[in-house]
């Protein structure tokens, strides 16, 4: 009898990925054409990652994705990856930023094609922080990945405080 997730696979939560056990269930499935390829998309959510528990996924794999779709840009969303492994731990995630950063602008290059790849990063501030969070938000926008905004959790912070901006929770 076939069981509910047959078709798919089970299901184990974005902390485990097997790399060969996915390119294998990947290989089983059929190709599919996409539906209107000269629609001009914004994927509004994808990560970066380069671990042992969930495997690779960076740039190169990014682009295999939506190959035959007319992306034209993405957004990143944090994923804890990259955090940075010296310093304050409430800076920590200023590292996946600095690491989106890199890959954003391999992109912009245009060496890779013409989707601009993490056009927007959304990354992590701990809001428990209370007005040292402030440190930590100003920090990921001195990276300067080109966003006019830093989304964090339900905040955001437009443009850097430093210059008159603020930052907005919402309940």
């Amino acid at each position: 009898m076939v069981q509910i997730g047959d078709a798919k696979g089970e299901y184990r939560g974005i902390a485990y990925r097997n790399d060969p056990e996915l390119k294998a269930w990947l290989a089983r499935r059929p190709a599919e054409a996409a539906l209107e390829p000269d629609l001009p998309i914004i994927d509004p959510h994808h990560h970066f990652w380069d671990t042992p528990q969930r495997g690779r996924y960076l740039l190169p794999e990014l682009l295999a994705d939506i190959c035959g779709h007319n992306i034209i840009a993405t957004v990143f969303l944090e994923c804890r990856s990259m955090y940075r492994k010296d310093g304050p731990a409430e800076m920590a995630p200023v590292g996946e930023v600095e690491f989106v950063n890199g890959i954003a602008a391999m992109s912009a290059s245009g060496g890779y094609g013409p989707c601009r790849v993490a056009e927007a990063i959304i990354g992590h501030a701990d809001l428990t922080l209370g007005a040292r969070v402030r440190e930590v938000l100003e920090a990921e926008i001195r990276v300067e990945w080109g966003c006019g905004a830093v989304a964090v959790g339900r905040a955001c912070l437009l443009p850097p405080l430093s210059s008159g901006g603020a930052l907005v929770a919402r309940p």
